[in-house]
């Protein structure tokens, strides 16, 4: 009798399981850097909704020489008096878990606007802090670290 050669085509379990692990490894890299740059856009986003209210609320107080009380400022809706529309939607913060705050203070000239950002680490909270310094009634609670600030200037 003759012997059969038989060639054996395949992986075997070993390299199976290295290729499998190498997969889940590049997955969880990939996947850390796509939450991370999620966190970054919805930050970006909410400094630049701070900037347009504000712009929205400068507009309002040339028109009356003060700024709108804190329950009329219509999150998610129009902001207008009259005919005058100073912003079509108010913008909202991009995570419904949290909102966007605007305070008046005890100056008719001032107000401050906040929104938490997920990034800690961002220089610009500091930034924001040190250009909104305390007065008109506004104190900071040294526990918002990670709120970023934008006043009337």
């Amino acid at each position: 009798m003759g012997r059969k050669n038989f060639t054996a085509y395949g992986f075997t379990l070993i390299e199976m399981i290295l290729v499998v692990a190498i997969l889940g490894i590049m997955s969880t890299i990939g996947l850390t850097s796509y939450h991370a740059s999620l966190i970054k856009s919805r930050d970006i986003r909410r400094k630049a909704d701070l900037d347009q209210i504000k712009k929205a609320l400068r507009m309002y107080y040339n028109d009356h020489n003060r700024y709108p009380t804190p329950g009329d400022l219509p999150w998610g809706g129009e902001f207008s008096e009259g005919t005058m529309v100073y912003m079509k939607e108010v913008p909202k913060d991009p995570r419904s878990k949290q909102a966007y705050n605007y305070s008046v203070g005890s100056c008719v000239d001032d107000f401050r606007l906040a929104a938490v950002l997920e990034d800690e680490s961002d220089s610009s909270i500091v930034a924001s802090h040190s250009h909104c310094a305390d007065g008109c009634g506004f104190t900071w609670d040294t526990t918002d670290k990670d709120e970023y600030v934008v006043c009337a200037d």
